[in-house]
């Protein structure tokens, strides 16, 4: 029903990262003195590399979203819990890496979080699509946000991270696969999770800036619009599959300790091959001892 004339349908259509100088509502000094940044090398030149988190008040698919009463609420809820991950972010990262907030409200209401973000971007597909979409885009928020990368080499993340180290070593993976995902190993029975394509967690996800990784990303977009209401961790594990079946792509898988999900439903141990960098689901954010995210970095 989206008429042809529409921006919307362009964007929703096209195989194309989505950023432009007009979607950027805010440059931190830092990413202003690094566009200006001349280098004879460019992989050397800053933010290269960044963090990417997405917001959306229309699309209350998930976590502190789901019982809002309305869409400021949501915007509000989901902006405190990504300020609470970039805030664990900044205190691990090298000042050449970046963070970036895709957004799509006024820039207003992220005031108080400002300082923390090199960049503010505002989504225009999903505010758009709310004349279409009047109950949101569902999971597509997550595609949509890595699609407005400012990054040539991009983390996005969940809002229900928190950093416990430094992530720079692992973007290394992109030097041998244009995109890195991490096992969800929240139950033991990974044979059911891979039967339904559910064995990668779209809640971490490394990637490069080039059109084989767009392509890939719209493609996904696409499906999740014909199944809303579903989750989009069985489609990544579908396209992936397709993609590198006609070799059009590789993935690398990431580390345990680089994607730490303590939320197993068995109760049982947990692995990783070494200190703990990212910290990934809820259930550990309500643990009163450790107290702090350094606390219980620390303490794993």
């Amino acid at each position: 029903n989206i008429p042809d004339t529409s921006s919307l349908k362009s964007d929703l259509l096209s195989d194309v990262w989505l950023l432009n100088d007009a979607a950027v509502l805010y440059r931190s000094p830092r990413a202003i003195e690094a566009s200006r940044a001349t280098a004879k090398v460019s992989s050397k030149r800053p933010m290269q590399r960044g963090i990417i988190y997405g917001i959306s008040g229309s699309s209350r698919v998930g976590g502190q979203g789901k019982s809002a009463s309305s869409s400021e609420e949501a915007f509000r809820r989901y902006l405190e819990e990504v300020s609470a991950s970039a805030r664990s972010a900044r205190e691990v990262l090298p000042q050449e890496m970046g963070i970036a907030l895709v957004i799509d409200k006024p820039l207003d209401l992220v005031q108080s979080a400002l300082s923390l973000f090199d960049f503010v971007i505002f989504n225009r597909v999903t505010d758009e699509a709310q004349e279409y979409y009047p109950n949101g885009l569902g999971w597509t928020i997550k595609l949509l946000t890595m699609l407005f990368t400012p990054f040539e080499q991009t983390l996005y993340v969940d809002g229900d991270t928190r950093f416990c180290g430094d992530p720079t070593s692992e973007f290394d993976a992109l030097k041998y696969a244009p995109i890195a995902l991490a096992k969800d190993v929240r139950t033991p029975d990974v044979a059911t999770l891979r039967a339904m394509n559910l064995d990668f967690n779209a809640g971490v996800v490394l990637y490069r800036r080039n059109h084989v990784i767009a392509v890939l990303m719209h493609e996904i977009v696409r499906v999740l619009l014909n199944h809303l209401t579903e989750g989009d961790q069985q489609y990544w594990g579908l396209e992936l599959e397709k993609f590198e079946s006609f070799g059009n792509v590789r993935y690398h898988m990431l580390p345990p300790r680089f994607h730490f999900q303590p939320c197993r439903k068995d109760k049982s141990a947990c692995v990783v091959d070494g200190p703990v960098v990212l910290l990934h689901g809820r259930c550990w954010l309500s643990v009163k001892k450790p107290s702090t995210v350094r606390q219980f970095c620390a303490y794993l």
